[in-house]
Order: structure tokens, then sequence, then C-alpha cells
């Protein structure tokens, strides 16, 4: 199978004969090295021919991109003017679709208001060489944004307890450090997790309006220190913690229905979370939400027991279901 050779991109260059040397030719030049069909007056006009034939019939309607070199003389040319009306811009540009580009010679160059919608290239900005690879991205279609990255870690967390996946990227790392100093009465100084926040892509503005976010919906308990941006963190409230659980895979209903089993039908009173397979935290807040149903009371012996100190008539039926 034959593939039919691609054609050239035709850029017609408008300007003033007094640019030609000192931009022009080595403009166009240097856009035919790269590809560019650069049409120029000197190099397609030959004694004979008809100028207005070769310009307004063949030079601009085949061309897919005009570049017009604005210089201090080239603005004030009847000729480059009549190239640059008005109307000759609209039917170009959107008639034609083809691109329209101006290229600044000269410093306090007067631009003509038909293009002055449009991006400029400025040759006393950028030099010959950044305006011929900027003229040359354009009309490739080179795309000159900055390759895009990986979004920062916490974009990438799951919401389900939280409607914002910095909440609950923060809402995690609470949890995590908390699970980690497992005991009765854990808390965290911010600190702690502010630098794990960091480290996933929260800046320290967003990992604190997460923090009072989540104080404010009840999700975590915090001390908030007066005159500072650091706070306390007490603890996670038990449905939230328990849920956090249950989204790690932890099998929630089933540790509540074995402790109320082992408490009703073995009179088992000193409750173990390492019997359960379960943190301390976890299992403290199982018997909470028992004792809040009036279930069961229970008691935190010296921060690290947990005892049953009274049963419900209502245990069995909540054993029951």
């Amino acid at each position: 199978m034959t593939t039919e050779a691609r054609l050239p991109i035709k850029a017609f260059i408008s300007h003033a004969t007094e640019d030609k040397e000192r931009f022009v030719e080595p403009f166009a030049t240097a856009l035919r090295e790269k590809g560019i069909d650069a049409w120029v007056d000197k190099w397609e006009i030959r004694a004979g021919d008809s100028l207005v034939h070769r310009i307004f019939d063949e030079g601009i309607p085949r061309a897919d991109a005009i570049v017009v070199v604005l210089s201090h003389v080239s603005v004030g040319k009847p000729w480059v003017t009549e190239e640059l009306h008005a109307s000759v811009v609209r039917r170009i540009t959107t008639e034609r679709k083809t691109r329209l580009i101006p290229i600044v010679l000269d410093e306090d160059v007067d631009v003509p208001s038909a293009l002055k919608h449009l991006l400029w290239v400025s040759v006393p900005r950028v030099g010959l060489d950044g305006a011929v690879q900027q003229v040359v991205n354009n009309l490739y279609g080179v795309d000159q944004k900055p390759p895009l990255g990986a979004p920062p870690a916490f974009a990438a967390q799951p919401v389900q307890q939280t409607q914002i996946p910095a909440d609950e990227t923060v809402l995690r790392l609470l949890f995590e450090h908390l699970q980690a100093h497992d005991s009765a009465n854990a808390f965290l100084l911010s600190d702690a997790v502010r630098d794990r926040a960091l480290a996933v892509g929260l800046s320290e503005p967003s990992f604190i309006e997460s923090v009072q976010a989540l104080a404010a919906a009840g999700q975590v308990s915090v001390t908030f220190m007066t005159g500072s941006t650091r706070f306390i963190i007490n603890g996670i409230p038990n449905g939230t913690w328990l849920n956090l659980e249950a989204s790690k895979g932890v099998d929630v209903e089933g540790l509540r229905t074995k402790i109320l089993s082992d408490v009703v039908n073995q009179d088992i009173r000193k409750i173990e979370p390492v019997t359960y397979g379960a943190s301390f935290r976890t299992v403290q807040a199982v018997l909470q939400i028992l004792q809040a149903q009036q279930v069961l009371r229970f008691a935190v012996i010296r921060n690290s027991e947990l005892v049953v100190t009274d049963v419900s008539p209502l245990a069995r039926r909540a054993l029951l279901g």
C-alpha cells in the first residue's frame, strides 16, 4: 500500500522591501529548512509576471498561513496596509481558516488594528531563532505546554467517609496514626500528621482546612491552640472509626456479634481485644455503642483493660438481631 506524501505547509510572508535583507530572507530561509514552504515575492515573482496575480491569486490564496512582518517601515506602506485591511484579515481567518501570524520586528511598532486581537511573535524579545521556532511550533501544531504529570497522591483517594479527597486523605491519616498509638486515651499533635499530609501532596493550609472541616462535620475531635495553627487531635467518633475499619476489611458487625455472644452466653466480663483480632480502640468503640444503646455498661481499667460491669436484659435481644 502506498502512502501519499504530505504536501509541505505553505506560508506567505507579507513584508516591506526594506525588511528583506535584515530579517525576511534569513527568516524565510530558516522556515524552509524546517520544511515550511515560505513564499517571498523576491523568490516567486519573475520578470514579466503580474505582481497582483502572483500575490493575490497564488501567494495568499494558496497559503496555509500568512506571516505578517511588522516594522516601523512596513506599517506605513500602502501595499502592506492593503494586505492587512480589516476585511482582508477577516476573510483570511474566518472564511478561509488560514492562520495569520503577526511578527513584530521593531520595538514600539504601531500594530494595525486588524491584527491587535492576535498573538504576536516579538523579534526584539525572542530574536530571529526564537521567532522561527515559535512560527514552526504554530504551523506544525507543536504543544508547548509542559507535560502533564500525575495528580498528587491525595487526589486518588477514594471518597467514602467525606465528599472531598483532601478531607478523606487527612481523615485516614489521622485514623492510621491513632491506630499506631492504640490506647484508651490516645491523642496526637497536628505535627504528627501534617508531615505525612505534605508528603502526599497537600499544602499546609489545605491540611489545616481539612482538619477544620472534619471537626465541623463531627468526624474528628480536635482542640485548637489559641494563636496557633497547631491543634490537638483528641480522637475520631465511634461511628466514623468503625466505618473506617470496615472500609479496610474489618468485619465490624461480626465483631459486635462475637462480643455480645461472649458476654451473654459465656458470661465473659473482661474483654481482651487480642482475642478478637481487633485493636483496643475498635473494641472500645463497639462497647461504647452498645453502652449508648443501653445493652451493657463497661469500664476502662488502668487505660488498658476493658471490663463489662453490667449486662442489660436487652443484650440477649441485641444478640438475636
